[in-house]
């Protein structure tokens, strides 16, 4: 079958985990952006052309999501002739003061339907000239490297004289799950292993989550003299610019929480061969990347840490992401606590105009607020970093959730990753100690479990084993001495007969939204007799 026939494609993994993770009514919003600013002004069949071109190109440009006939969804590739003669592509002319660096900056992807399309183009004009031209790709069939090799073609077809695009080698067929099956089988037994001993997750506060929640967001410029001195202490510490960041989160982590060994949350395009950077295709996957620190790691040994555990991760390949996070949960190894990074990080930088849709230029600080779906099963972490590289400045964007912002503002939080950072850049023998923020508060009423490495909040505990509407009165222990590894327990009794199993799946189910909370190990049930005055 060759690329330009039409075709239905098995979802590959990285697909599949957008359907597990965004709602029906959130795909439309799902959506990167391509912005090429064109200064010369062609003329609007010119850029038409272009696009057209690109749509002949890449199979994911032409493609939208289908039920088969069992109900799964597939990718369906429209053929070139169908998909260049419904191309989606419209007209804006801007008003003459329109100052066009403030609206470049300023464009966000618009809403694209996968169930109908997977990019829609709108060319911005003035006086008959296009000006801006922007394209809306979902992310069902694109991703972030996607997004850089359409920057470069497009600008170099409108701004560089070049005439033709070439289909690459590679196509969205290539990486159908079908295609892709016994590497992703063997990827994921590799994740597994990698993953086997991490700590479950990591507790900034007790907390019972909302269905949705608020997310206080912060966006600052770096300073330019700690952009200008992050290469060369890289360099000396034997790691990337990524990794220094990566580390300072960490050690910041470290000082607020007291935990050391933790996971984080990053993106991997799951890309390595030259080809496959050639191709549009959605690739882009969550990686957990496990860190074992100590409290006397200075800041030289949690680098050299982040960095092995960092390249033995990106050495593994595309995986499923989805069955992965299954398997941390599943009953024989979740270990009384649902699996959640302690911080996700992605580090990039721009090539021309693309860049990332949630990056704000031209802005040296800034706070937000959005909301966001909590959903526990996702592996998101309560605190995420962005560091991304412009041609003249570099953004570092932190999200934050209610219990890390109920307990230090967003505003601190960035300002002391900058000044960890700072200092970690000053002194590779700085120690956990040395961070310069304070631990946050309240962590004094926790109780760690040796089982698990999640802190217990006592109040937090009680909600849970109370949460079952036969419970009259509960009673946990966490285990130490001798004991250590025989997990919580918990003295349960209710007010009639309640099946054992029943109840573990009701405290598994509450304490996926209940932080500071594990399932014990161990119950013992006993219940109310009629006759009991109790």
């Amino acid at each position: 079958m060759t690329s330009d026939e039409a075709s239905i494609l098995t979802l590959n993994p990285a697909q599949e985990r957008g359907l597990r993770n965004w709602t029906r009514r959130e795909w439309p919003s799902k959506a990167i952006e391509v912005v090429v600013p064109t200064p010369g002004g062609p003329a609007v069949e010119l850029v038409r052309g272009a696009v057209a071109q690109l749509v002949a190109a890449h199979e994911a440009l032409r493609s939208r999501l289908v039920r088969d006939a069992d109900g799964s969804w597939r990718q369906e590739v429209m053929d070139r002739d169908t998909a260049i003669r419904d191309l989606a592509f419209d007209t804006c002319e801007l008003p003459p003061e329109q100052d066009l660096t403030a609206f470049v900056a300023g464009l966000a992807p618009e809403p694209v339907d996968p169930e109908r399309l997977g990019m829609r183009c709108r060319a911005f004009t003035r006086a008959g000239g296009v000006r801006v031209v922007l394209l809306s790709l979902s992310h069902f069939f694109a991703d972030g490297v996607s997004q850089l090799l359409l920057w470069r073609t497009l600008h170099g077809v409108l701004e560089k004289g070049d005439t033709k695009v070439v289909s690459p080698s590679m196509q969205a067929r290539d990486f159908s799950g079908e295609q892709l099956a016994p590497a992703v089988r063997r990827n994921t037994r590799a994740w597994r292993d990698f993953l086997a001993d991490a700590p479950r997750c990591c507790v900034f506060a007790a907390a019972d989550r909302a269905a949705v929640e608020e997310v206080h967001g912060a966006e600052s410029r770096v300073p330019e003299s700690l952009v200008r001195a992050l290469p060369g202490a890289a360099r000396a510490l034997g790691v990337t610019p990524y990794t220094v960041w990566t580390t300072a989160t960490s050690l910041l982590v470290s000082r607020y929480t007291g935990h050391h060994s933790m996971v984080f949350k990053t993106q991997l395009a799951n890309r390595t061969r030259p080809a496959e950077f050639r191709a549009v295709a959605q690739l882009a996957q969550a990686a957990f990347i496990p860190v074992a620190g100590s409290g006397r790691d200075t800041a030289a040994d949690r680098a050299a840490a982040v960095f092995e555990a960092g390249l033995r991760g990106q050495g593994i390949g595309i995986h499923d992401t989805v069955g992965l996070l299954d398997w941390l949960d599943a009953p024989s190894r979740r270990l009384g606590a649902a699996f959640r990074p302690a911080f996700d990080i992605n580090y990039g930088a721009s090539i021309g105009g693309a860049r990332l849709p949630q990056v704000t230029q031209g802005t040296d600080r800034r706070e937000f607020r959005e909301s966001q779906r909590m959903d526990p099963r996702s592996g998101a972490a309560d605190l995420a970093v962005t560091v991304w590289q412009e041609s003249d400045a570099t953004t570092l964007t932190l999200r934050v959730k209610p219990p890390l912002w109920g307990l230090r503002p967003v505003g601190d939080v960035l300002d002391q990753l900058l000044a960890t950072v700072e200092a970690l850049l000053r002194r590779p023998d700085l120690t956990v100690d040395e961070v310069p923020a304070a631990p946050l508060p309240g962590r004094e009423g926790l109780l760690r479990d040796p089982v698990s490495g999640v802190d217990i909040a006592p109040a937090a505990m009680d909600r849970l084993l109370r949460s079952h509407p036969r419970v009259v009165s509960a009673a946990f222990t966490v285990p130490s001495g001798t004991d250590r590894d025989r997990g919580v327990s918990a003295t349960v009794v209710t007010d009639r007969p309640v099946d054992g199993t029943e109840l573990v799946h009701t405290y598994t189910e509450a304490q996926r939204r209940m932080d500071g909370t594990v399932v014990p190990a161990r119950l013992d049930l006993s219940f109310v007799d009629e006759g009991d005055p109790a």
